[in-house]
């Protein structure tokens, strides 16, 4: 980029040489808004220049060439039009032609950005210099996962692109009648003759599936097995010499894809656990090894000790990992074992809570939240920070982890972070003083408890949000004495009853019971726990109506 420019400033009638008038056509032009005048290094491209112009440029890198003359340029359009360029200077060591847009705007000229082409007009506006389009016609997709990009596909090059630079033509249709269907191209000869080489019975049914030509599914997975699969050559061959004969070169092994697509799902049953995608199991005869998995954070249990011990020492040899012993603390959860039971809490991490809000020492409450707290989006008082509204309710949303008790009253206020006012953050204030309160209760799980019962509770009251008349579900569910899932959330539709509301919460704790007899079963290795969920009364009578 260039940082100065210097002349010798000589005033007077400037002399002038006419050149033998040469047109800019090929020669290629860059448009710099870091420079601060027109430059070339070419002076047949001239029509005019005064040499007596002397001086120096000086570049951002700090070097410095000498200019040698001044003048004009003349391009010639592609409509056959003549231009101008002037006050270019001519600098014989520059190896790249220069036209600056800062000096084209001081002179009265307008540059213009849009829909992806840059147009450059002079002080009379009128269109001096347009690049071409560059942009890519595409037909829009949807939104990319996780990002604000969007897919556009592509049907020229049959690529799907993601961009956020992306300009919609509302009325504007793709002409896909017009569009040359591609040869499918046929290597049912090819693979005929592979197959010949092999001989042995049952090969000319699998060549005769492959001759019928058949419509490709839409449905993504493995067809059943009553399809006939293509095949495919092995990896392994053996290397005969140069003199050898090929009649002793052994059969190839062909494998259809229905056999590597079942080892491959063998392996995944037996490493993964289908219904938590965070959890890893091994099995070895009646021993199990679990492994919980949060980004570079591992945790081990399992029935064997020998086996856990291996699997450290096998990941310590292929990876670069600590061992730090037995679990204490995690992801702000402390965890405390004894012989007898493990329990969980976040006693350090609500201290946080309270010390950066500054309610450590405040007066503590006996309950989250009054029983006939009615909380609205416009209640008419003064608004409060949202930011540290919001910050609140993120962090005891995750003290949510180990604190059931909290998750009613905290999922109430979560649903006012957009216009937080006094009101609702005296509603958070109050929970705190209840954290407060309680700051060192969590769960406990006690070892050989008498009944290994899985027991869900499910409840919801009715239009409890004052804005939209939902109602909110309440499902927990306890492992033998201990509580091992629970949500508060509100539904999603109006329940017209409070029978209706809690036939919503019941068929929601209906699949949470489910989903963790899976986990059980996968994790036990065998099927013996059955969920129980108790409900209203109300909920069973309608169960037996609709059946």
């Amino acid at each position: 980029m260039i940082d100065a420019v210097e002349l010798n400033g000589v005033q007077g009638e400037a002399y002038v040489a006419a050149t033998s008038g040469c047109l800019m056509k090929g020669a290629g032009w860059y448009l710099d808004t870091g420079a601060t005048n027109h430059m070339t290094g070419d002076k047949h491209c001239f029509v005019e220049i005064d040499d007596s112009i002397c001086g120096k440029v000086k570049f951002g890198d700090g070097s410095v060439i000498d200019i040698q003359g001044f003048g004009s340029v003349m391009f010639q359009c592609k409509n056959g039009e003549h231009l101008t360029l002037t006050n270019v200077y001519y600098i014989p060591k520059l190896k790249s032609n220069i036209i600056s847009l800062g000096q084209i705007d001081e002179s009265g000229g307008r540059i213009l950005i849009e829909c992806g082409a840059l147009r450059v007009y002079d002080n009379s506006n009128r269109l001096i210099i347009k690049l071409e389009d560059r942009s890519l016609k595409g037909v829009l997709l949807g939104y990319e996962e996780g990002s604000k990009a969007y897919r556009v596909f592509d049907p020229r090059k049959g690529k799907v692109l993601i961009s956020r630079d992306v300009v919609f033509e509302e009325g504007a249709s793709w002409p896909w009648q017009n569009s040359k269907q591609k040869e499918e191209s046929d290597c049912t000869e090819t693979f005929i003759v592979q197959v010949k080489e092999l001989g042995g019975a049952g090969i000319p049914e699998a060549v005769d599936a492959f001759r019928t030509p058949s419509t490709p599914s839409s449905s993504s997975g493995i067809p059943n097995s009553e399809i006939n699969y293509p095949l495919i050559q092995s990896s392994s061959s053996n290397t005969t010499g140069t003199g050898s004969d090929s009649s002793s070169t052994p059969p190839r092994k062909f494998r259809s894809l229905q056999e590597i697509y079942n080892e491959t799902r063998e392996v995944d049953e037996e490493v993964g656990c289908p219904f938590e995608h965070a959890l890893y199991m091994k099995k070895e005869e009646d021993d199990v090894t679990v492994v919980g998995v949060y980004v570079d954070d591992l945790i081990l249990t399992g029935s064997n000790g020998k086996h856990i011990e291996s699997f450290k020492q096998e990941m310590m040899r292929m990876f670069e990992m600590s061992d730090l012993g037995l679990l204490s603390y995690y992801l702000g959860i402390e965890v405390k074992q004894t012989p007898d039971c493990i329990s969980l809490c976040q006693a350090g991490y609500a201290s946080k809570i309270l010390e950066k809000t500054g309610m450590l020492n405040c007066n503590s409450s006996r309950v989250p939240m009054e029983p006939k707290c009615k909380l609205k989006k416009q209640d008419g008082e003064p608004f409060v920070d949202a930011t540290e509204y919001r910050r609140i309710i993120g962090s005891l949303r995750y003290l949510v982890n180990t604190r059931p008790d909290l998750a009613y009253s905290v999922g109430v206020v979560s649903r006012y972070m957009d216009t937080p006012t006094v009101t609702h953050m005296s509603a958070v204030k109050q929970i705190l003083r209840y954290v407060r309160g309680t700051i060192g209760m969590g769960i406990v799980y006690k070892k050989n408890q008498e009944k290994e019962e899985l027991v869900g509770f499910s409840d919801s009251d009715l239009a409890g949000d004052t804005d939209d008349r939902k109602s909110t579900s309440g499902i927990i569910f306890f492992f033998g004495e201990s509580p091992i899932t629970w949500v508060s959330h509100k539904q999603r539709i109006v329940a017209l009853s409070s029978c209706e509301a809690e036939y919503i919460a019941a068929t929601g704790g209906a699949c949470q019971g489910i989903w963790l007899k899976k986990i059980i079963a996968e994790l036990r290795g065998d099927d013996k726990v059955k969920p129980v969920l108790k409900v209203e009364l109300s909920v069973v009578s309608a169960s037996i109506g609709l059946s």
